[in-house]
């Protein structure tokens, strides 16, 4: 149910170890904007509308406890970060409430918003329950 994309110095690694610039943060960010249906605050540097996946904020009012969580966290100047896949992805530290992939009450599946609607592609191969065979 969260939507959580990755820190900007994870993808960077990632490029570095495979050599490829395409696994950067910058690349990586591009597709993560063209897959997402962000339904928060515009943020076209960080978030993408109209892609197939359904990624809202949290709920308007969170429990009471959250709030004093992070009146802690604010006291203590510890940043805190409008959504978890914006700026904070590129930030030494931080913290914001999570993204969810929730529609109208349900779970929305990454797998069935992004994968299932292309599952007649020729360069797509979903192997199910492949992990549990070895």
């Amino acid at each position: 149910m969260i939507w959580a994309r990755g820190h900007k110095s994870d993808w960077d690694y990632f490029a570095s170890e495979t050599g490829d610039s395409e696994w950067g943060y910058e690349s990586v960010l591009d597709i993560y904007r063209r897959i997402e249906d962000w339904q928060g605050s515009p943020d076209p540097g960080y978030r993408g509308t109209g892609g197939p996946v359904f990624i809202q904020p949290p709920q308007r009012d969170p429990n009471p406890a959250v709030q004093a969580l992070f009146d802690g966290i604010r006291s203590s100047g510890i940043p805190i970060f409008e959504n978890q896949n914006g700026r904070i992805m590129e930030a030494g530290g931080g913290v914001s409430v999570a993204d969810m992939c929730i529609r109208d009450g349900k779970r929305q599946s990454v797998f069935r918003a992004y994968v299932f609607s292309r599952m007649d592609q020729s360069n797509l191969t979903v192997l199910p329950h492949r992990w549990l065979h070895g």
